[in-house]
């Protein structure tokens, strides 16, 4: 059984589970489709479940595996500082260690507004 369906199950149906939410079944019944709820509605379905009595955590909103990845992400790290040419200007930047740059807040906003602030 999907986490929707756990879900949707105790709180007694797809209909039950939108009037506590205050939402169209239809909503209810895509993330008995899709197979996910989004994360937006985890508080409130904790909430909801709090004030009925349902035996409901956080933990059971999440299902194991839920990414859907085959492998961990891994994320880019900033090795180097650098400068990005942008229309003749150079604008402070960190090179990644996939070469990509990415331009720091204040550079951004020092090229944004000619530095001044």
């Amino acid at each position: 059984m999907g986490v929707p369906q756990k879900i949707i199950s105790i709180f007694g149906g797809q209909t039950a589970l939108a009037e506590s939410l205050h939402t169209k079944q239809s909503t209810v019944q895509y993330w008995a489709r899709t197979g996910g709820i989004p994360s937006k509605w985890h508080r409130a379905i904790i909430e909801a479940a709090v004030l009925r009595g349902l035996p409901i955590t956080g933990a059971d909103l999440i299902q194991a595996g839920a990414t859907g990845l085959a492998e961990p992400v891994v994320l880019p790290e900033a090795k180097w500082p650098g400068l990005l040419q942008v229309q003749g200007d150079e604008v402070p930047c960190y090179v990644l260690d996939d070469g990509r740059r990415v331009i720091t807040r204040t550079g951004a906003l020092n090229f944004l507004t000619q530095g001044k602030g």
